[in-house]
């Protein structure tokens, strides 16, 4: 447990730096919104290249303040950009954030290394 929880929050601190240093002064933070086909809402911390599988159209979700309620250490927290990919994954559907449809799976049920 204490293993996943260290990679997740050093994915997260990963994450923010990169976000941080690609964004320069002149321009604005993407505005969050409705997700569309092209592209996942910068209110969420979309990891990877899809879940469960990579080419998967659901993606693994990291902490945001738009997630910090659906997240604890038992479980896995995806997003899908449409509700039918998103039961699918068999999990329990626990919300829905700028248009994401987020599934909570527990972690014993998530494929090794996701």
């Amino acid at each position: 447990m204490r293993r996943l929880y260290t990679t997740t929050l050093a994915m997260f601190v990963a994450s923010t730096m990169l976000a941080a240093c690609e964004q320069d002064d002149d321009t604005a933070a993407a505005p969050s919104g409705p997700a569309t086909e092209a592209g996942w809402p910068a209110s969420l911390m979309v990891f990877g290249d899809g879940f469960p599988n990579p080419g998967d159209p659901c993606r693994r979700i990291g902490e945001s303040q738009a997630t910090v309620n659906f997240l604890d250490h038992t479980a896995t927290l995806a997003g899908c950009l449409s509700a039918a990919d998103a039961a699918r994954l068999g999990g329990r559907i626990v919300g829905t954030v700028d248009g994401v449809t987020l599934v909570s799976i527990p972690t014993e049920a998530a494929p090794p290394g996701h």
